[in-house]
């Protein structure tokens, strides 16, 4: 009886040393997991700025002087892709960079 009794304290240690190691290693996978969200978050707010941003910009773009192609394309790139627009923004050298002319028609 003994033997047996030795062999059901030994499971009871090992029954104690893996659930305060799985509390442990739930803490910290829990953990991660609230990094993971808050990581997430702030990805999806940064998303959302840039792409709002992009989307007035590719409207204050329509009133300047680019041509018309131009314009659609970077209106349609701020609408469906967001911050990706700031990539067109910066290669296309032609797009967005001079004001309108202003008509001034007292002289």
């Amino acid at each position: 009886m003994n033997n047996h009794q030795e062999y059901f304290e030994d499971k009871k240690d090992e029954k104690e040393k893996s659930s305060v190691l799985g509390s442990t290693a739930g803490v910290f996978i829990g953990g991660m997991a609230i990094i993971q969200l808050i990581m997430a978050v702030i990805l999806f707010v940064v998303w959302i700025i840039g792409g709002a941003t992009a989307f007035i910009a590719s409207i204050v773009c329509m009133f300047y002087n680019s041509s018309i192609g131009d314009k659609v394309a970077g209106f349609f790139l701020a609408l469906f892709f967001g911050p990706f627009y700031w990539f067109f923004y910066i290669y296309k050298a032609s797009y967005c960079n001079k004001y309108p002319s202003i008509t001034n028609y007292y002289d």
